[in-house]
């Protein structure tokens, strides 16, 4: 099935399961049956039905268990059906009471988190791929090379005589290639970063004599190297990085989920 058709049958079943919510709903109110309780219990088993996506990931080699992917397009679908849902159980007022306050914001926490590591997972990864390929663990110590080697053109600079290249990686590169740098402008796609460093090489070449300019033409490849993979770093470490917002937020969300289960059952008990 192409990607089109298949995204148009998950929304086609997602509306479809909204419509008979409602209708189920409008029947409650002409049978007194409590919709409260009836979109409650949809929800936790709607929210159930999304950690299974994280146990899922876990299992490696299991065909009784489907692919990862099929789990990935049922979490993300199933979420849109937990927010619809949630609105239909909660509204868009706020709640009152403490613990009813802690759920609220902790789901829309959630939804928020779970969104926007939809936006990166869709959009990151092409960006990364026409950048080229690196895999995340390797990138440290790749940054490590270059800056030993740029550490060593420095030093062949300092061995014919020359202190103009030294003090350049002094001023400009030093602190650059320590570490990885310019995490966020590299996630806006801020592209003068290199740029800035384009034009201090082209005019420090001005005073150069053959010899060193075929030094600095080695670091300034190294420098664009090291610039790329800052790139590639800050991409992979978000996509990493966010689901340790997303997946804490989804524990806390099941616990007061689960006290307000105990709680509503205490009160009408307590009737």
């Amino acid at each position: 099935m192409k990607l089109h058709q298949r995204r148009l049958l998950n929304v086609s079943l997602l509306v479809l399961a909204l419509l008979v919510i409602v209708f189920i709903q409008q029947l409650n109110q002409y049978t007194l049956n409590n919709n409260a309780f009836f979109t409650g219990w949809i929800l936790l088993v709607a929210v159930l039905v999304l950690y299974l996506f994280t146990l899922r990931k876990k299992i490696t080699g299991g065909k009784l268990f489907l692919k990862v992917s099929t789990w990935m397009q049922l979490h993300i679908y199933v979420g849109f059906f937990v927010i619809a849902l949630f609105l239909f159980h909660a509204g868009w007022q706020m709640p009152e009471g403490i613990l009813k306050q802690l759920l609220y914001f902790t789901f829309v926490a959630e939804t928020l988190s779970g969104l926007f590591g939809l936006c990166i997972t869709r959009m990151l990864p092409p960006c990364l791929a026409r950048n080229g390929s690196v895999l995340y663990q390797d990138i440290k110590g790749k940054q490590q090379q270059i800056f030993d080697d740029v550490e060593q053109l420095v030093e062949q600079s300092l061995e014919i005589k020359s202190n103009t290249i030294a003090a350049f990686y002094q001023e400009h590169l030093l602190h650059f290639l320590l570490k990885p740098r310019d995490f966020w402008p590299h996630l806006f796609q801020y592209k003068k970063i290199i740029y800035k460093f384009e034009a201090e090489f082209i005019n420090l070449q001005r005073y150069l004599n053959e010899e060193e300019c075929e030094i600095i033409n080695k670091i300034h490849v190294l420098v664009v190297e090291k610039n790329r993979l800052d790139y590639q770093y800050a991409g992979q470490s978000l996509l990493k990085r966010w689901l340790f917002l997303h997946i804490p937020l989804s524990y806390g969300l099941l616990l007061f989920a689960v006290l307000h289960l105990i709680l509503v059952y205490a009160y009408i008990g307590g009737l």
